[in-house]
């Protein structure tokens, strides 16, 4: 990210032998208006130029690879956009996604002008919701698109039959049986929603699924769910998580989801603050279990083996976590940007768990081995 967020750059000129101009390299420069881009260039990400609203004169000629078109930059087969200027996402309330194009993965969520959203037939790869504003409440699908499909207020892929996008504005919301997946902020445009249903059918649920809600009250998961990201509800601790007392897999208890047994803590529902002990039924923290939680002390019981990784990572306030002498593995990255963690309390011999410090900032510091 060379120049993302330079805020006085306004001209660019890449000289040739520049080959690849990748993920958000000018991306935030919102003094922008000129980029010039050589011959040489074959490789453009899609979220290179994002949020550079100013941004009018693009000069591409002669490059193979790449054309500017209807205020577009395309790859050369127009089955890819790279970047939209400001002028044609706010000039409609309609957006609509080219003929020819494939893949579409071009972020334009900050133009809530759009409310309507047409795919072509040639659409077989559509990047998460996320990229959409929140205020879409149409989508119109060409009736000859084999990937895509809409029932009710849902976008579904008909191949793996997940949830892309739900874009009601109704506050109860029952997703239509058939649904075996929800994708990354598939509920980011259903942002009236209180009461979700998930159907029977559903089976796995995402990372950040449903990060983006604010009115939640009550998300109902059936039985059948044997697949939970444990950052499906990221930093979102509105409402409450029911699951099915028939699930094989999952239950919440106190407001944190455990595998069936128990023996498993997949994430915290809620904001945790103060100290945290982790159940003594618990042996295994999961992967990303508490990231970016508000506790300043976590205590780990005897029994506990394993830590998956991230599983603290972000934790901003943490300053001490004491770890049993069970554990036998922490995974990469547990204490990651834990930048108040100054203490962590081993009950092992020194060196006997592998990867220390497990990402810790400040270090072989911060860690105390009792043994």
């Amino acid at each position: 990210m060379p120049f993302a967020g330079c805020l006085a750059l306004e001209k660019v000129v890449i000289e040739e032998g520049c080959e690849q101009i990748i993920d958000s390299a000018f991306s935030g420069c919102t003094s922008l208006t000129s980029i010039t881009i050589p011959i040489t260039v074959y490789r453009i990400d899609a979220g290179a130029l994002d949020g550079d609203t100013k941004l009018t004169e693009i000069n591409i000629n002669n490059n193979k690879n790449f054309i500017m078109k209807d205020g577009m930059i395309k790859t050369a087969d127009e089955t890819k956009i790279i970047f939209i200027t400001d002028e044609i996402l706010k000039k409609s309330s309609t957006f609509e996604i080219p003929a020819k194009v494939t893949e579409f993965s071009t972020g334009i969520d900050g133009y809530e002008n759009i409310t309507t959203l047409k795919i072509p037939a040639s659409l077989t790869n559509l990047y998460a919701a996320s990229i959409f504003p929140k205020t879409i409440n149409n989508v119109v699908i060409d009736e000859n698109n084999t990937k895509y499909a809409v029932e009710g207020n849902t976008i579904y892929n008909k191949d793996d039959k997940s949830l892309v996008m739900c874009f009601s504005k109704e506050k109860d919301i029952t997703i239509q049986e058939g649904i075996l997946t929800l994708n990354s902020h598939c509920f980011k445009q259903a942002e009236n929603a209180e009461n979700i249903i998930l159907p029977e059918s559903l089976k796995t649920i995402a990372n950040a699924t449903f990060q983006e809600g604010s009115n939640y009250k009550k998300i109902y998961i059936g039985k059948n769910v044997s697949n939970i990201n444990s950052c499906f509800k990221v930093v979102n601790y509105n409402g409450t998580v029911e699951i099915d007392s028939e699930n094989p897999y999952y239950m919440v208890e106190n407001n944190i989801v455990y595998s069936k047994d128990k023996k498993t803590l997949l994430c915290a529902l809620y904001r945790i603050t103060g100290t945290f002990t982790v159940d003594s039924a618990v042996k295994n923290i999961a992967s990303l279990a508490f990231d970016a939680q508000g506790m300043e002390e976590v205590i780990i019981p005897e029994g506990v083996t394993t830590i998956g990784h991230g599983a603290f990572s972000q934790c901003g306030n943490l300053k001490k976590i004491e770890i049993p002498s069970t554990i036998i593995e922490i995974g990469s990255g547990t204490f990651e940007r834990c930048s108040a963690l100054e203490n962590i309390v081993v009950n092992r011999k020194s060196g006997s768990i592998p990867g220390n410090p497990w990402g810790a900032p400040k270090g072989d510091r911060a860690i105390k081995w009792l043994n």
